[in-house]
């Protein structure tokens, strides 16, 4: 009788049998067998290029020769990969790369590792910071003085549903987006924070069209929700966020899990907590204070065709009453840990072991009745992350970058340090 070997089959359809591996499996059966490695090889390069077609440049861009009150802000992803889609980040971004893509693929396959590290984290998480326990020998790393002007820091947000990798978008932190003020979920003092909100036309969501804003991005609302679904879907989404440096490999730094559309209805709509106007009421103030601004020459009248844009941009918030909001609703819209023992652990300016509380997530809902027979339910999150968190968190330490053919689970990567510490 005839029969088939394994390595009969890789040799007639290997590429076919290596797009249906996860990253990990393909870098085992690349390891199991030599002859494989093409196969290996170029599936990770095939998703790579994948990935950056796909992801998104989660930042916005600004034209500056605009005057503050007529700056309107528009996704990266918008604009072509060359430097001028990297005009509106820091310096220290600007000086080192010469397009999104340079900036995406350096971040990917240099700061994190290698492609096959970097795009396994993508399919199930990146490594959580280095867990401090008396008398065990930890390595991790800090920025200490460092900030965001001097040191290159990214955030890396991922969605996934049902454990599938959906969504992709990195985000370069800029000082912008620094100096808000505000208290967290467990009861700490008011804090300075940075609040981010991944700009991007390539997200998950639908058009914002004649919504609100959600309330902490002003009226530069964006073009899309950050993910939209059938207001009935029972699945469970999960939302990452992860942060790298060249100074240190991706470590995760917060985490939402579970989030079911049709349960989140069911508690907004059970807690009436639909809000009366969906802040249409903002709106007519913002138009209120142009007008004014204009009366008491705040801005320049000369610049009429701006004007008459930002006007039009206002008159785009429509009011609907099938077009609901939920912006202030605990425990729904204020997501983050749930108990000190969650929290990020780190040292403070003297050297201290610290723990940082502060980083959550505003959620922001809306359900979306417009078309009574596919009722949608669209959801925006901006992010909190206590300022003095950058500086003193443990980060997981700098690893040199694997050959292409070794990616370690989430969670058992090793490497030599940037700085070593015993605790």
């Amino acid at each position: 009788s005839m029969t088939t070997s394994l390595q009969d089959v890789m040799d007639a359809c290997g590429n076919a049998v290596f797009c249906c591996f996860t990253v990990k499996e393909a870098v085992l059966a690349a390891e199991y067998c030599t002859d494989w490695r093409k196969y290996s090889q170029e599936e990770i390069e095939d998703r790579a290029d994948k990935w950056l077609a796909e992801t998104s440049r989660a930042w916005a861009w600004l034209d500056l020769k605009k005057k503050p009150h007529l700056q309107f802000d528009v996704s990266a992803d918008e604009l072509p990969d060359n430097r001028d889609a990297l005009d509106c980040l820091e310096k220290v971004w600007q000086n080192q790369f010469d397009s999104p893509s340079h900036l995406l693929k350096t971040i990917a396959a240099d700061w994190c590792g290698g492609w096959p590290r970097f795009l396994h984290a993508r399919e199930t998480s990146a490594k959580p910071q280095p867990r401090i326990e008396r008398g065990r020998h930890v390595e991790f790393t800090t920025l200490g003085t460092e900030d965001v002007t001097t040191v290159p820091i990214a955030l890396i947000f991922d969605i996934h549903c049902n454990g599938r990798s959906e969504w992709c978008g990195v985000h370069p932190l800029h000082s912008d987006e620094f100096t808000a003020t505000h208290s967290s979920r467990l009861g700490d003092d008011d804090r300075d924070t940075s609040v981010v909100y991944p700009m991007s036309t390539k997200t998950l969501g639908d058009a914002t069209d004649a919504s609100t804003i959600h309330p902490l991005i002003s009226e530069n609302k964006p073009s899309k929700y950050l993910l939209s679904t059938d207001a009935n879907d029972t699945r469970k989404w999960n939302f990452n966020v992860s942060v790298v440096t060249p100074r240190s490999s991706e470590t995760l730094i917060f985490s939402i899990s579970n989030i079911a559309p049709k349960e989140v209805i069911k508690y907004i709509s059970k807690m009436k907590s639909w809000e009366k106007d969906s802040g249409y009421s903002d709106v007519e103030r913002w138009k209120d204070e142009l007008e004014a601004e204009i009366r008491e020459d705040v801005i320049d009248t000369d610049d009429k065709d701006d004007i008459e844009h930002y006007r039009m941009r206002l008159d785009s918030f429509l009011p609907d009453k099938r077009l609901l909001r939920c912006s202030e609703l605990d425990p729904v819209t204020r997501l983050g840990v749930e108990s000190e023992d969650a929290v990020l652990k780190g040292l403070d300016g003297d050297g201290h072991m610290t723990t940082f509380s502060l980083v959550e997530a505003q959620a922001c809902y809306w359900l979306d009745k417009r078309n009574p027979e596919k009722k949608r339910l669209h959801l925006t999150l901006d992010y909190f992350f206590e300022d003095a968190l950058w500086g003193g968190m443990f980060l997981n330490p700098r690893i040199k970058k694997n050959d292409g053919y070794s990616a370690p689970e989430a969670g058992n990567q090793s490497g030599r340090p940037a700085k070593r510490r015993r605790h």
